[in-house]
């Protein structure tokens, strides 16, 4: 069972909206992404509350329910070089563009908002198949009392 959950990233949360086949799940930041080596750049480390929209497996949930979101530490990864590597290295190389071709600084800065305006737009375009990709396990959360 253990080999399993290997690798998983968890957080805890609570159900509070189901819509169809899909839960609104606020995460509660926890006490240990203080330690974690990954919370520069990881979102879930914040102290405020986070939302994510999951798709509902053939689990019964219902709202207010305590539940564990789990995602494997991979997908996690893959997550972070979309939202934070691709634009940074975006910016460099139209950085990097805008000074080879002895651009001004306004021209050079417009270069670099409208690539990283197009790389936004693309990937809000191929959301669904990256919502495909990125997915999350939610399990409910057992209480011992």
């Amino acid at each position: 069972m253990q080999s399993i959950f290997k690798g998983m990233i968890e957080h805890q949360g609570k159900i509070i909206d189901i819509r169809g086949e899909i839960i609104e799940i606020s995460l509660q930041p926890t006490t240990a992404c203080s330690t974690c080596h990954a919370k520069g750049v990881c979102a879930g480390s914040e102290t405020n509350q986070r939302t994510i929209l999951v798709n509902k497996s053939e689990r019964d949930f219902c709202v207010g329910e305590p539940v564990i979101v789990k995602m494997a530490d991979k997908i996690g990864y893959k997550a972070v070089v979309i939202a934070y590597v691709m634009p940074l290295v975006l910016i460099t190389l139209s950085l990097i563009l805008g000074e080879t071709l002895l651009l001004t600084e306004w021209k050079t800065g417009l270069i670099v908002l409208s690539v990283l305006a197009v790389y936004f737009i693309t990937l809000r375009l191929f959301r669904s198949p990256l919502s495909r990709e990125i997915t999350f396990i939610v399990e409910k959360l057992n209480i011992l009392q």
